[in-house]
């Protein structure tokens, strides 16, 4: 990574560990600069500005006794107050969380935050992908907009949150990608959400669109079939084990294909944009 990237580095002593020692590895819109990472030695949290205009990516990484709670915020581009509005909805999530962890149900907490956060947010609008992981390895994942969530398990990716984007054609889900059709700060109607269970060394990252769109999407035939970019991302992180190595190799990658012009491999089209991107993985 470039030299101008922070690095927050602990040694985990045993197994589990990283639910022992609280830590807020979380990173701020306003705060970065061109780029920042912040990690330990199961979790990253990275935000990259863009070149065409102001940060309005946050990323969200905080580590308690009993919990982990990930997430992306993507501020919607072109409103005002946008970068406020993704450092607002995470704040607003963190604390809520905190502060009802052991008064409500686990499946309450998320969307709950979710609703106190779009209360909170007086202007602008933010994409939210957010999950919520126990000491158990169970987890809880909640989503609106065009950010999401995966996971690694036995080096498959699998997206969890489902796409909200129109994709009866290629040439509608390019045309319509810049479009959001849902954000904290706005009209909250159904929020994407699930549960599941991870096992010993299975990862779970979130990624906006700034990730997202410079991934490889499948089509055939002029219809995308495949919005995830999950074989592309397999091909990235292949053998990747560290978890400071796997979020290297994403980052690098995506900034690359930034600069690139559209690209086609056998039935996997590239359509290269600018863009904030942020990423946050765990590691169970």
């Amino acid at each position: 990574m470039s030299g101008n990237l922070t690095a927050m580095l602990s040694i985990r002593p045993a197994a589990f560990s990283i639910f022992v020692i609280s830590m807020d590895l979380s990173i701020l819109a306003k705060t970065v600069k061109t780029e920042e990472l912040r990690c330990n030695e199961q979790s990253c949290a990275y935000v990259k500005k863009s070149l065409e205009h102001s940060c309005d990516d946050s990323a969200l990484l905080i580590i308690r006794d009993d919990y982990v709670l990930i997430g992306v915020f993507d501020g919607v581009s072109g409103e005002a107050n946008a970068s406020t509005a993704s450092e607002t909805a995470l704040k607003t999530i963190a604390n809520y969380i905190e502060k009802f962890f052991t008064k409500k149900s686990t499946k309450e907490l998320l969307e709950e935050a979710i609703s106190e956060a779009n209360y909170a947010i007086q202007a602008g609008g933010t994409t939210a992908s957010i999950a919520l992981i126990l000491k158990d390895g169970n987890y809880f994942y909640a989503n609106l907009g065009d950010s999401h969530i995966y996971k690694i398990s036995k080096q498959r990716v699998v997206r969890l949150t489902k796409d909200d984007r129109d994709a009866s054609s290629f040439a509608n889900y390019i045309k319509h990608r810049m479009h959001v059709t849902q954000c904290i700060g706005g009209l909250l109607s159904k929020i994407d959400a699930g549960k599941g269970k991870l096992e010993s060394g299975d990862v779970l990252f979130a990624i906006t669109d700034g990730v997202i769109d410079n991934l490889f999407i499948k089509v055939e035939g002029g219809i995308v079939t495949d919005t995830s970019g999950k074989q592309d991302l397999e091909r990235i992180l292949y053998e990747k084990k560290d978890i400071k190595a796997i979020i290297e190799a994403l980052t690098e990658e995506i900034k690359k294909r930034m600069q690139l012009k559209e690209e086609v491999i056998d039935n996997g089209i590239l359509v290269p944009k600018e863009d904030d991107a942020s990423i946050v993985f765990f590691r169970y």
